[in-house]
């Protein structure tokens, strides 16, 4: 992110460790098992990547939550995912 000039975007889509830790787990091993690396993280975490960057409104939210196309969703949570957007200044 260093390298990119000032007035880039930046997308995140994360999986969140927050939403349900149990599933969460669960999707890990399954993940393991076919030698892919997933690692899920809390929003904090997942909100360092954004450091120092303008978080674009709505910030860091659930991914169903981040602009919906008409009105708020029902249950935003069910896609275990955080998903920002920033601008570097």
């Amino acid at each position: 992110m260093d390298a990119l000039p000032s007035g880039s975007h930046v997308a995140i889509s994360h999986p969140g460790r927050d939403f349900d830790p149990e599933i969460m787990a669960a999707i890990e091993a399954v993940a393991a098992q076919g030698h892919v690396t997933m690692v899920p993280r809390v929003r904090e975490e997942v909100a360092r990547f954004f450091a120092h960057w303008e978080l674009i409104d709505p910030g860091l939210v659930p991914v169903k939550a981040w602009r919906p196309p008409v009105g708020p969703v029902p249950d935003p949570e069910a896609a275990y995912y955080w998903a920002g957007v920033a601008r570097k200044p």
